[in-house]
């Protein structure tokens, strides 16, 4: 009997700590598909055929992110590489600069030029 009730006690607790949990939800792996999808979309779009996009950084904060990656299926055998900045307004990322194929880094310029993003996001 009694270890019966200790096994609801356990239960009862154990329920109610976990409807009262403090979890904070935060755009993590989501918020990265959501940044590679907008870049792929526009990629797609300038090269006029699908491609896939094989991300080698990814680093956000806030509402903005800074990708860098190798561009496949291109039909270039050097797979040229990519870099992109978004930025997030409402529900929805844009992409506010794009490279592709660049030689030289590009987000150097882009630091300068857009000096409210945080500064986590550059390389």
């Amino acid at each position: 009997m009694r270890t019966g009730l200790l096994v609801l006690l356990a239960m009862t607790i154990g329920l109610s700590m976990g409807a009262c949990s403090s979890e904070k939800t935060e755009s993590g792996p989501d918020n990265r598909n959501e940044v590679v999808a907008t870049a792929l979309a526009r990629i797609e779009a300038e090269l006029g055929k699908p491609v896939k996009l094989d991300v080698k950084t990814f680093k956000s904060a806030s509402d903005w992110a800074l990708i860098d990656g190798q561009l496949r299926d291109t039909g270039d055998p050097n797979s040229p590489r990519y870099e992109g900045l978004l930025k997030k307004t409402g529900p929805k990322w844009n992409v506010l600069e794009s490279a592709i194929g660049p030689t030289v880094e590009q987000w150097a310029g882009w630091k300068a030029k857009y000096p409210e993003a945080p500064a986590q996001i550059w390389p």
